[in-house]
């Protein structure tokens, strides 16, 4: 059994020499690291704060892209469906699957995977999000949390996903216990995260990263961090890689040491970055510990915790040598 993040002690972090903050109006944020893995986190806000946030304020400043135009657009819904499936193929060998996405906003690909013959639901706390989705016909859609909806349900999800989902949540590991009660006995959850130690933020640093940002971004997990948040809330991890080089393909280069992505040298860096899992986002795949899952996939779980768990004493030193970039 793993340890409950954070795993150690609450060190503030630096770059520079100076405070690594972050600021809400006139208020200076304290970005805080574990003393024993590469977690990064701010203090939990209030409660309240945080729901006005999500139904006023992050809409507001997030319409650009926070649209029902844009997460219905098929070519985006369609390549993520399709993802879903390889990994609910992958790990439950078969096609006949119940997803659910958390965290839905609009329900596109939920609408696409209903779309393609599947059962789906999502779920979304942006009432005004789902209002908009049910208005343009997907009923599939819930106003509501995870255990809210499932407490009617007489069946579980086989498949449950979140695209950038818990990284806004004051409390994941409360989340992924509650989890294991709307999982199937041979269900899995994917969730795509920010890294913490991303080679973005290493080597810009981290007022480089818009994916350090509060309080739209409570959490910055690490690969080793990862296998802590699952091990907490009773999940085996069944998968864990890196995805993307940076929030934006146009600085790609900068991290690829001046090199083009297509070119012989910028290929063996973004192996190196894929490899040490220093890429912009962690991809992982969990199952609660002892299901069906976990059982067939036994010698994969225990090769994944131990290749992960080594990658502890690497992020820390990763962490230390960032906060000290331009103290000299």
């Amino acid at each position: 059994m793993g340890k409950v993040i954070p795993c150690g002690t609450k060190i503030a972090m630096q770059h520079a020499g100076k405070p690594l903050v972050l600021w809400q109006n006139a208020d200076a944020v304290q970005a805080w690291r574990c003393s024993e893995c590469g977690y990064i986190y701010f203090d939990t806000p209030d409660l309240g704060f945080l729901r006005d946030y999500y139904q006023v304020k992050y809409p507001e400043e997030a319409k650009s892209w926070y649209n029902l135009k844009n997460d219905w657009n098929e070519d985006r819904c369609a390549n993520a469906a399709s993802y879903v499936r390889s990994v609910a193929r992958k790990w439950l060998q078969t096609d006949q699957v119940f997803y659910h996405e958390s965290r839905c906003a609009f329900g596109g690909i939920v609408r696409k995977l209903n779309q393609l013959g599947f059962r789906a639901t999502g779920t979304e706390l942006n009432e005004t999000a789902v209002a908009e989705a049910q208005a343009a016909g997907n009923e599939s859609v819930h106003a509501c949390t995870d255990r809210e909806l499932f407490v009617e349900k007489s069946d579980r999800a086989d498949l449950v996903y979140g695209f950038h989902c818990l990284e806004h949540m004051p409390f994941p590991t409360q989340y992924l216990t509650e989890l294991r009660d709307i999982l199937s006995p041979r269900g899995v959850a994917l969730f795509h995260v920010p890294n913490a130690v991303a080679a973005n933020s290493l080597l810009r640093g981290f007022d480089k990263n818009s994916w350090f940002a509060y309080p739209g971004h409570l959490h910055m997990f690490s690969p080793s961090s990862v296998i802590c948040l699952a091990e907490s809330a009773e999940f085996d991890v069944l998968d864990i890689r890196t995805n993307l080089l940076t929030d934006d393909s146009s600085k790609d280069a900068e991290i690829l040491g001046g090199a083009d992505a297509a070119s012989i040298r910028g290929r063996i860096f973004n192996e190196i970055i894929q490899d040490g899992l220093l890429g912009q986002e962690i991809c992982f795949v969990i199952t609660p510990s002892g299901s069906e899952t976990a059982e067939k996939h036994a010698e994969t779980i225990a090769a994944t915790r131990k290749r992960t768990i080594n990658f502890r004493a690497r992020e820390i030193t990763y962490l230390k040598l960032q906060a000290e970039d331009g103290a000299r």
